[in-house]
């Protein structure tokens, strides 16, 4: 049965046993039938053998990819994977963004979400199988037209080469007699003989991005196309009495006025008629059972609860015995805000709908989700919805909201006007409108025996969970991607033999959702700056320390080895300068990172931050690095200024003057070491968030001697320089 795409669902589909003794499915290669191969190929002159490869006549390959692009490399990374197997020229190498059809779904779950940095751990075998798919077709192509046996031919530069004779023939010469042939289980090239995957090369959208070409969902604009801005309520939870609309009508611009679930939508001929018709708006809130929570209390209702056992998450061992027998016991308690995403481009949406046809324009990272959610208000099935899935100015999750709200606002909009329109959400929108990161407090206690070795460990987390829904736990129970509040806790990397993690999930009005490396963002800061106090009571070096307790994990001792090196740790720093370390082990990936910080007059400089990192092997060098330093720029942003604070339910932070950012000249030089292991690819897009706070804060108490309890660092009445 064909999709909309043309794309069968024919595949082939290879099983292997996972660890756990389960099976899994490596790849998903959808194809087209060999009568739809022929007709693309004589009505279009392009061989598409797949979902994902497309080879035209002038001998361009456009790789289709389905992951959205978020700034992370995306349309270069998936290409590349492509490219190696497919012996493709690098620069004859173009990218497309694919539609939200089941063909493009992430192979380990049945959706196209891009979350978790899991584009590469999910699609390397994927992208890499379909390239040597077509590979074989090409090769088998030119066999035939030369009378000689395939295994004689080579490819190279996107040419099939005979080595005897010395003939060749382009890809593109030889697209519509490979277009008829049956694909075959391809060969996969050993990694020795790479000569793309591993290689730095250069992003293939990076020119348009550089010369302002690239078009971002905010760009998008059509011909006779009204813009909507919606009047929210000015606390969670709260419900529109009734409306007036009459001084908004009256503006020059404003012709539209909808009451839909979300609030009241002003609608006009552009962006300013519908800000001031909104400004003009007068609405009557229903506010009786809204949030009206104050941050203050929060963290003291949170605090409360950590006198108490939560719902274990994990437990080894006899920790009570371990805490009898101790030589010392230690605790600390750790408390951390909401956090916005902010993305640099606002959230939007273009909707070109009339009763029974829809297309809709949207910067997103959960396409066939919100396809599905727009077509449960518009009364339009989802496979005849067009959805162009627009380049983001940022995401950070936020544009893959469990509950698709900006898209069914949309919709609701869509609805009510009968035409074109996009809607749009301000900054101050999207930073007082909810889904932040989960305000949390955790409470770690540990013992260390009489050789000052650490003998047992508890965690205790209270917080709001992210991971609510079918989808959420489904990513956590196939994907191994803990998004739960325990998240660098529960699988804390270092060996000790008695360990308890439980944790309070709670409850309210105030919207979350997962944030660029989600619970590590919190978890990850309490662990790491409370082993280095277990390491100041040990009596060691914090990196000592750190390495004692990673016997049994190579690749995370191989990267604090690596980070410390690099950092020239052994090596006094300079008069009034401080190093602190932290760890990870996430994301299928390791990272250890050193931060090197100063403090002078109450001004807190970040001068360094170096990174080492194992994420197996590294498809392309430069996105990885890329990767890592804009983590550490978005974790200092978060640990030095981010908060989200409210006062009896109502939002105190509305844009970047109240919730800033790190400022380039307040970022640290940074420099990343990447440890080539060899391994099967792990994630990056998240990994170098969560250490830098901590490394920083350990950092800080080698110039203070005070320990940070809670985020953000600006609470410490300290200034960033």
């Amino acid at each position: 049965m064909a999709d909309q795409s043309g794309l069968t669902r024919r595949s082939f589909l290879q099983v292997s046993a996972t660890a756990g003794g389960g099976l899994l499915a490596a790849w998903y290669l959808p194809l087209l039938s060999p009568p739809a191969q022929a007709a693309a190929a004589a009505q279009q002159q392009a061989f598409q053998p797949n979902a994902f490869v497309r080879i035209t006549a002038d001998n361009w390959t456009t790789v289709i990819v389905a992951p959205a692009e978020l700034g992370q490399g995306t349309m270069t990374a998936p290409p590349m994977l492509v490219a190696e197997e497919l012996d493709a020229d690098w620069n004859l190498v173009r990218f497309e963004q694919a539609p939200p059809t089941l063909p493009y779904s992430n192979p380990r779950i049945v959706t196209q979400l891009t979350a978790g940095s899991f584009v590469i751990v999910s699609r390397y075998q994927q992208q890499r199988e379909a390239g040597a798919a077509v590979r074989d077709m090409l090769v088998q192509a030119a066999a035939r037209q030369w009378n000689v046996s395939p295994a004689t031919l080579q490819t190279r530069n996107s040419t099939v080469i005979d080595p005897v004779s010395g003939r060749s023939a382009t890809y593109g010469s030889l697209a519509a007699a490979a277009a008829v042939l049956p694909p075959l289980l391809p060969k996969l090239k050993d990694p020795k003989d790479f000569t793309i995957i591993g290689q730095p090369k250069a992003r293939l959208d990076g020119a348009q991005k550089a010369n302002g070409s690239t078009q971002y969902g905010i760009d998008v604009y059509l011909p006779g196309m009204l813009t909507a801005l919606i009047a929210r309520p000015p606390r969670f939870g709260g419900r529109v009495v009734s409306y007036d609309a009459s001084a908004a009508m009256a503006l020059p611009g404003v012709v539209e006025v909808h009451q839909i679930p979300g609030g009241v939508a002003v609608v006009g001929t552009d962006f300013w008629a519908a800000k001031q018709g909104r400004a003009a708006l007068k609405v009557k809130w229903d506010l009786s059972t809204a949030e009206n929570i104050t941050s203050a209390d929060l963290y003291t209702s949170y605090g409360k609860l950590m006198a108490f056992p939560g719902t274990v998450r994990r437990y080894d061992g006899d920790v009570a015995l371990a805490r009898a027998t101790a030589a010392q016991s230690l605790q600390a308690d750790y408390s951390f805000p909401y956090l916005a995403h902010a993305p640099m481009e606002p959230l939007n949406v273009v909707i070109d709908y009339s009763p029974g046809n829809c297309e809709i324009w949207c910067g997103t990272q959960w396409p066939d989700a919100d396809r599905l959610a727009a077509s449960t208000v518009l009364g339009v099935p989802a496979d005849l919805i067009k959805f162009h899935t627009m380049l983001s100015g940022g995401g950070f999750g936020r544009r893959g909201s469990v509950d698709n709200d900006f898209i069914l606002d949309a919709a609701h909009v869509a609805k009510a006007v009968r035409g074109k329109v996009k809607v749009m959400w301000t900054r101050e929108d999207d930073i007082t409108g909810g889904h932040y990161r989960p305000a949390a407090v955790c409470r770690l206690t540990a013992t260390l025996d009489q050789a000052g070795k650490l003998s047992s460990f508890t965690g205790r987390v209270a917080a709001q969970s992210v991971a609510y829904g079918a989808l959420p736990e489904l990513a956590v129970k196939v994907l191994g991607i803990d998004i739960r509040a325990t998240e660098g806790l529960e699988n804390m990397p270092y060996a000790v033999p008695n360990v308890e993690v439980d944790v309070h999930t709670v409850t309210n009005q105030v919207k979350v959702l997962w944030m660029r490396s989600v619970a590590n963002s919190f978890n990850i800061f309490a662990l790491e700056t409370f082993v280095d106090e277990l390491a100041q009571a040990a009596g060691q070096d914090p990196y000592q320390f750190r390495r004692g307790l990673l016997r049994n994990n190579a690749r995370l001792l191989g990267v604090l080895d690596a980070a410390a090196q690099a950092a020239g740790w052994t090596t006094p720093p300079a008069a009034g300068v401080s190093r602190g370390i932290a760890a990870l082990a996430g994301y299928g990936s390791y990272i250890a990172q050193v931060v090197e910080a100063s403090v002078s007059g109450g001004q807190l400089g970040v001068l360094r931050g170096v990174s080492a990192v194992d994420c197996g092997i590294a498809v392309n060098p430069d996105l990885v690095k890329a990767q890592i330093e804009s983590g550490i720029v978005f974790g200092l942003s978060s640990a030095l200024m981010g908060a989200i604070t409210l006062q009896d339910g109502v939002v105190q932070q509305s844009n970047f003057h109240d919730y800033p950012v790190l400022r380039m000249h307040q970022a640290p030089q940074t420099e990343t070491v990447i440890v080539n292991s060899g391994e099967s690819p792990g994630g990056v897009g998240e990994l170098g968030v969560p250490c830098v706070a901590p490394a920083l804060a350990n950092a800080l108490y080698g110039l203070t001697g005070k320990r940070v309890r809670s985020l953000p660092m600006s609470n410490q009445s300290l200034s960033l320089s």
